[in-house]
């Protein structure tokens, strides 16, 4: 029986970190829109639920980006406060 329970509760904690929190959802769909292509995705660390997601498009269309949760770290490198998730741009 206590097995059991355990393998229930790691099944829950597996389940929950496999999602993309809401700034990167909200980032990646707002670059989507604007004609980016998601390259790569990644789960980088499962213990803080983070990840690596790559995304081309052209830089001419790259929109202003001011989502609450989201920092820029250089021209093409977006981060999110709260997983340490990564978004990387590949523009041309």
């Amino acid at each position: 029986e206590i097995h059991e329970r355990l393998v229930g509760s790691e099944m829950c904690i597996r389940d929950r970190y496999k999602s993309i929190c809401n700034p990167i959802m909200e980032l990646t769909t707002l670059l989507q829109s604007y004609g980016f292509t998601i390259e790569k995705q990644e789960l980088k660390d499962w213990h803080f639920n983070e990840f690596e997601i790559v995304m081309k498009g052209k830089k001419s269309q790259l929109p202003m980006i001011d989502i609450e949760g989201i920092e820029q770290h250089s021209d093409n490198i977006y981060c999110c406060k709260c997983h340490w998730s990564v978004v990387k741009l590949i523009m041309n």
